[in-house]
């Protein structure tokens, strides 16, 4: 579709409208707050549309899905949009929100996918995202978040992706997130994690892919890894490991029909070279 122009805000009239799809059209202006009267309303996506201003859509309490991602929407995250109880899916992505992540989001404990990545978002991982249990998704990759990540994640046992990359979360890597045995895709590079690689990631033996590439992670790969019998990608380049790559990483089990990656270092030789001092990221 490509149809223009502004929402008119007569469409917070439609008080029967259940399901309202506008994506992919280049639709622009602020996003009408009469939306707010559509109290029937389950579903609304309005991305990928050149939609600015704030977000206003905090009072629909039947509304389970809301994605509006890859707009120009601006400002922070309102608290209110905690008022949508009922939503399980929650995508603004690919926007120029500022602020910090409330936590406000952390009573929407019916959300099983929450997406806030290519925003400008600061502050600190809020503990009370570790209240989320029902949560299956969480992508907050390329902000500016820092800070430790939240122990409280390790809660999250039915999360199965994870990605952080690209912000500047800071500490060592929590023993608790062992604790997420859901995981299948744990993405974490390109940030300020420090310590050594712990051995209690060998208990997330559903991962195929790991990535904890550019970072400040010292020591060496732990044997346990062998454990991550469905790992078809393990990324660690570009940290401050040392010695051998151990051998029992090499029993991993390949998928004949998936490409397998092991980035380690920069040369491919199995003893790991320490790259971190030739990035400049």
């Amino acid at each position: 579709n490509q149809v223009t122009g502004p929402i008119p805000s007569e469409i917070g009239s439609l008080s029967q409208l259940e399901r309202l799809d506008l994506s992919i059209n280049r639709l622009d202006g602020t996003i009408p707050y009469q939306m707010n009267n559509l109290t029937l309303l389950s579903r609304l996506d309005m991305w990928h549309n050149r939609l600015s201003g704030t977000i206003t859509i905090t009072h629909l309490p039947a509304l389970s899905t809301l994605d509006i991602g890859s707009n120009l929407l601006s400002g922070t995250i309102p608290t209110e949009i905690s008022n949508n109880k009922n939503l399980t899916s929650l995508a603004i992505y690919n926007n120029q929100l500022t602020g910090s992540i409330p936590s406000e989001l952390g009573s929407l404990t019916m959300l099983s996918v929450l997406i806030l990545p290519n925003n400008e978002l600061i502050g600190t991982l809020p503990k009370a995202i570790g209240n989320l249990n029902n949560l299956v998704l969480l992508s907050l990759s390329n902000n500016q978040l820092y800070g430790p990540i939240a122990s409280e994640l390790g809660l999250l046992q039915s999360l199965e992706f994870l990605a952080f990359g690209n912000n500047n979360f800071d500490g060592t890597i929590h023993s608790e997130i062992s604790q997420m045995t859901s995981l299948t895709s744990l993405f974490l590079r390109d940030n300020k994690i420090s310590g050594p690689l712990p051995t209690s990631l060998a208990a997330l033996t559903k991962l195929t892919k790991l990535d904890l590439g550019v970072n400040r992670l010292t020591g060496t790969i732990p044997s346990e890894y062998s454990n991550l019998s469905r790992l078809e990608s393990l990324s660690l380049y570009f940290n401050h490991l040392h010695g051998q790559i151990p051998s029992e990483i090499g029993l991993v089990p390949l998928d004949s029909t998936t490409p397998n990656t092991l980035f380690l270092n920069c040369d491919g030789k199995t003893s790991i070279e320490s790259c971190f001092d030739d990035y400049d990221g």
